[in-house]
């Protein structure tokens, strides 16, 4: 039973990480570009990490995620190609979103990821 702020810090560190290691798999995406599972798959991930991280005060994280989230809906709903730089961009990002969260557990603070926002930024549209 969760009782105090501190199991739920520790619960977010233990999910964000089981979505981060989907999210690394990333690269799948070029192999499998028709497969709308694996794709919705890589989008549910971002959009729960959005989501928790949002609940736990992590602005970044969570404002990176909703990025990653659009920009896999889009790939998902044909409205984006994949292409080799969208997959290294969206790696980069996932490996810096993991940094974060190891930064988050050491240190209690995230990273910043206003690098990461503009990559995403230049692949999607928010306007939906």
């Amino acid at each position: 039973m969760i009782s105090s702020m501190a199991d739920y810090h520790d619960l977010y560190l233990q999910t964000a990480g089981d979505l981060i290691k989907v999210l690394q798999q990333l690269k799948k995406i070029s192999t499998s570009k028709n497969d709308k599972n694996t794709i919705f798959e890589f989008y549910r991930a971002a959009h729960s990490l959005k989501s928790q991280s949002l609940m736990m005060g992590y602005e970044q994280i969570g404002m990176t995620c909703r990025l990653l989230e659009a920009l896999l809906r889009d790939i998902h709903d044909g409205k984006q190609i994949v292409s080799s730089l969208i997959l290294a961009d969206a790696e980069a990002v996932v490996d810096h979103l993991k940094r974060s969260l190891d930064q988050i557990k050491n240190k209690n603070k995230e990273l910043d990821h206003g690098e990461d926002i503009k990559k995403l930024q230049n692949y999607i549209s928010l306007e939906k």
